[in-house]
């Protein structure tokens, strides 16, 4: 279960990170105060969504070193 919620986290922080890839890439120059509103959030999204798929990332693997 753990390594499903993992594998789901890890989409989801991709994705956002092609987005905001993709907005500092070529919409840049074009943003609003708005726009930079929508850019701030979907990097703390991002920036959430990163701990804690490095948090389940942790708990799997120290699960896997212990029953070995």
């Amino acid at each position: 279960m753990k390594k499903v919620i993992f594998g789901i986290l890890f989409l989801f922080t991709l994705f956002l990170a092609v987005q905001i890839f993709d907005i500092l890439v070529s919409d840049f120059d074009r943003l609003t105060e708005y726009g930079y509103g929508y850019l701030a959030g979907k990097a703390v999204l991002f920036i959430l969504l990163l701990s804690a798929n490095i948090l389940v990332g942790i708990t799997i693997h120290r699960d896997s070193v212990s029953k070995n």
